[in-house]
């Protein structure tokens, strides 16, 4: 039960107050680390009048001048994970076309395409999929609920990616990742010229960089999406079904405003981060999430 507690003394500032209806988020602050162990900001870039395109940043480190690391922050909106990644794929995969298209490359090919699990634990990115935490026996929250709340791994998508640069024709080596997490799609592309970098190596760094960089960019969503909804029984019905269903459900709601990043209002918490990261602030129109 701590668990539950904990997520409800985070989340309680953000419905204090709130009253009158509220979009699903008024505006969304991508919080971006300028250096990350060796990843070190070199810009980036976003357009507020295609704000759903999101904001896009690249990463170089000093060891390896051969690549440049891509991450895009994108709107997805609210629900189940799976799915999440499911459309969200294909969405990127039919970028490779456009690509073609406009004469970016040719010869396009996957040649694989597999879940990609981050443990944000895994300070040195390593790779550890282990969740690290173990349900409590003596805690009366049963098993899966506790793991909800226990395990914040970031599960995504990776595909190995090989094309010809155009117009150099040089073959490249190349990566994409996909992430659903704060109610966006993060994004990594990751591509070096197969005479720079051998394929062990760069697939070492390509899944290290997302590994390091992923966890430490987040997406702060101010809105109505910091309310939960809670089964409550009809009165009367105190039996053993619907108490447990009212605690699934404020489990539920709890995690998903935790997982979704939300607040209900602006709390200064920004202002506190300092010079060491760059904000980019998406501000979003009020019918703007009601079709997503």
């Amino acid at each position: 039960m701590a668990g539950v507690l904990a997520l409800l003394s985070m989340l309680a500032p953000a419905w204090a107050g709130d009253e009158a209806p509220v979009p699903f988020i008024t505006r969304t602050h991508v919080v971006i680390p300028k250096a990350v162990a060796d990843y070190v900001l070199e810009g980036t870039s976003y357009d507020a009048r295609n704000r759903f395109n999101g904001v896009s940043m690249r990463y170089a480190r000093a060891d390896h001048p051969e690549t440049r690391f891509d991450i895009f922050v994108y709107a997805a909106g609210r629900m189940p994970a799976q799915h999440a990644l499911d459309k969200g794929m294909r969405d990127f995969r039919a970028t490779f076309k456009v690509g073609e298209e406009r004469g970016y490359y040719s010869d396009m090919r996957i040649t694989e395409d597999a879940a990609f699990t981050i443990d944000p634990s895994d300070a040195d990115g390593t790779g550890s999929t282990d969740p690290g935490v173990r349900v409590d026996p003596a805690d009366p929250l049963p098993a899966d609920l506790q793991m909800l709340i226990l395990d914040e791994r970031i599960h995504g998508q990776r595909m190995k990616l090989a094309y010809v640069h155009l117009p150099s024709g040089l073959p490249m080596r190349s990566r994409g990742y996909l992430f659903y997490r704060h109610l966006h799609f993060f994004k990594g592309r990751v591509s070096a010229a197969e005479e720079r970098i051998d394929e062990d190596a760069f697939s070492t760094l390509t899944d290290h960089a997302m590994r390091t960089l992923v966890p430490a960019i987040s997406a702060l969503n101010v809105g109505g999406c910091a309310t939960i909804d809670v089964f409550v029984p009809p009165e009367g019905r105190e039996d053993d079904a619907s108490r447990k269903a009212t605690q699934r459900s404020l489990v539920s709601g709890l995690v998903a405003a935790r997982d979704g990043n939300c607040t209900g209002k602006e709390d200064g918490s920004l202002a506190a981060l300092g010079e060491d990261v760059e904000v980019v602030t998406i501000e979003y129109q009020p019918g703007d999430w009601s079709s997503r």
